[in-house]
């Protein structure tokens, strides 16, 4: 009976996260060239995120629309407004899919 080689998961997912972060840095770089290629390097961070099981960092989070999954540049693909009903938050809305998301951010108090 053969034994199988135990797989370390936090190399893993540490590898993971290293391919998204390349994927989505590669799609803004090249976006201005070919947008086709930049929405598969996001299609391609998005699948390896759902297969291992790794969170895409928040910092980039918010680059992709949640909607239609396409990446999402301030004044190109989407634009954002700063709202300050019940609570301070951003809008932006997607150009492609028409929908939008929000993100809430604390307003520092001045004394």
């Amino acid at each position: 009976m053969k034994r199988r080689r135990r797989i370390n998961t936090r190399s893993i997912k540490k590898i993971a996260r290293e391919r998204i972060e390349h994927l989505l840095e590669l799609a803004k770089a090249v976006f201005s060239t070919d947008s086709n290629l930049a929405q598969r390097y996001v299609q391609l961070a998005l699948r390896i995120g759902m297969r291992h099981k790794v969170r895409i960092p928040r910092s980039q989070r918010w680059q992709i629309c949640k909607h239609c999954h396409s990446l999402l540049i301030p004044g190109v693909t989407c634009h954002s407004r700063l709202r300050n009903k019940r609570e301070p938050h951003i809008v932006i809305t997607c150009y492609k899919c028409k929908n939008y998301s929000r993100y809430p951010y604390k307003v520092k108090k001045q004394r």
